[in-house]
């Protein structure tokens, strides 16, 4: 039993395996003791999605030192755990994992709860469950669980970590919604004070989870936008989506909601439309919120749909200038 476990951990580059009905990467990677980022790197996916009869390689592992039983290696990891976590501070959320540093993960503290955990970081908690392969809602202080994806949109690490200029995120949202209750503005359509207002929180900070005391995640941006308009939104991407009339491609208008699958299979990464094919959103790439286009090949890919939630779209779109280093580009 001890060498069939031994030959198991020590399989070679070579070893292949056929997906089954429920299986997910996790899981795969779990069974063949292999680091989930290895797993998908050996077979170049580009996402977590798999398809039942898939066939996957399976990378090498280096094999535990021969002289010591599968037990034994098992007993000192579990050691070597329990200490690492006691050195960790309960409260601190670190964006760092065994296998590669893939997801951002929240440390349990006491008294928290699945629900809890998942409105913070805009998730149901259905899927921070599948997310942590929980299979019950207790919870220990300690625990690290993933809540997201904690490398930017495009699956790579930020090529600078410089810090971003810093700003005063309260006040100036504080500073927008002033703006927005204005009698001046109220000869602007709605779409106009929706663009101005967009606009008017460029450069504001990213934060995964965001929601506006140091910085905002691309739901809570879009949601705060049209909440200046008088238009509420619920707060994640994946309620979002659900919200309005569906709009083709072809027929965005300013103020349209664009939805991307990013990290996870559902909708996760929303921005606004505005005009000539450019989008102004919360980018965790960027780190901030900024306009991009809708052309760029990683938006192209990941694009699932686009939704109207305003009461009275306007008929036009507004004209909107492209950022420095992107070129102008017809709608």
């Amino acid at each position: 039993m001890l060498f069939s476990l031994f030959m198991l951990t020590t399989a070679d580059a070579t070893t292949h395996y056929t997906v089954k009905k429920g299986d997910n990467l996790f899981k795969i990677a779990k069974k063949f003791k292999v680091p989930v980022n290895e797993l998908r790197e050996t077979n170049k996916l580009d996402s977590d999605d798999l398809s039942i009869g898939k066939k996957l390689t399976i990378p090498s592992k280096k094999s535990s030192a021969p002289d010591k039983t599968a037990k034994a290696v098992k007993k000192e990891t579990t050691q070597k755990t329990s200490q690492a976590a006691e050195k960790q501070p309960v409260l601190q959320e670190k964006s760092t994992t065994a296998e590669g540093g893939d997801y951002e993960y929240h440390v349990v503290k006491k008294g928290e709860t699945p629900a809890k955990i998942a409105k913070k970081y805009g998730l149901s908690v259905r899927e921070l469950k599948q997310l942590n392969h929980m299979t019950s809602n207790k919870l220990k202080a300690g625990r690290k669980l993933i809540v997201g994806k904690a490398s930017d949109e495009e699956g790579k690490a930020p090529e600078s970590d410089k810090p971003i200029k810093r700003i005063n995120v309260s006040e100036k949202i504080e500073e927008v919604k002033v703006l927005s209750q204005s009698d001046e503005l109220s000869n602007l359509s709605a779409t106009d004070r929706l663009m101005l207002f967009a606009k008017k929180m460029l450069n504001l900070p990213y934060k995964f989870g965001g929601n506006g005391i140091f910085g905002l995640d691309c739901s809570s941006f879009v949601q705060k936008v049209y909440g200046f308009v008088g238009q509420p939104l619920p707060r994640s991407a994946r309620e979002q989506f659900k919200v309005g009339e569906d709009i083709h491609k072809s027929e965005l208008q300013s103020g349209d909601l664009l939805f991307f699958r990013t990290y996870a299979s559902f909708p996760s990464h929303v921005g606004i439309y505005i005009g000539n094919n450019m989008f102004i959103h919360a980018s965790s790439k960027a780190k901030k919120v900024q306009i991009d286009s809708l052309d760029a090949p990683y938006y192209v890919k990941r694009f699932i749909g686009a939704k109207r939630p305003l009461s009275e779209p306007e008929a036009t779109v507004a004209e909107v200038t492209a950022p420095e280093g992107l070129s102008k580009i017809s709608p």
